[in-house]
Order: structure tokens, then sequence, then C-alpha cells
């Protein structure tokens, strides 16, 4: 990582760390990424989950490939590629 890079993810991490402490979550937190997705600064997701398993609290960050050609298509992976993700978020009962 680049300092100014490093920099970014303490001060995610930072915020995190207030956010977990105020919640004490003890439920399982899931965060997904689609790699092609410019827009988003993907930096918290990953202090996130670094924080979370300091803690050793239930997580999982999952990125996705990159969908369509797009940044914008990249931000809409959620949509765009349901059967990418589906089969992990969806248990059959």
């Amino acid at each position: 990582m680049r300092d100014d890079s490093l920099r970014a993810h303490s001060r995610a991490c930072d915020d995190v760390k207030v956010t977990v402490e105020s919640q004490k979550t003890g439920v399982p937190v899931r965060t997904d990424h689609g790699s092609g997705d410019a827009d988003t600064d993907h930096t918290a997701g990953y202090a996130l989950a670094d924080e979370l398993e300091h803690r050793h609290k239930p997580r999982l960050l999952k990125t996705y490939p990159t969908v369509g050609r797009t940044s914008e298509d990249g931000h809409n992976f959620l949509y765009l590629a349901i059967p990418q993700w589906e089969d992990d978020v969806l248990v059959p009962r």
C-alpha cells in the first residue's frame, strides 16, 4: 500500500472501531464488493472486516468479479449479477 492508502486505511479503521464498539454487534456482518466498482472506496469494507476479525466477531468479506464494461455497471453488480452472489446469500429452506 502507498502511504496515502495506509493513512486512509488507518482513518477508516478508527471510524470502524467507534461503530463496532458502539453497536457491540454479535450477529455476523457480511460486506460485498464488486471488483469493477471504481466509484466506491472499498477501504471501509476492508477496515470493517479487519476490525471485526481483531475482535473475533463473525464476519464475511466477499469481492465479486467485474460486471459489465463501465464503473457504473460495477457499482450496480448487486442488481446486474444476481447469479454470481445469490447462492452465497440465499439459503434454501
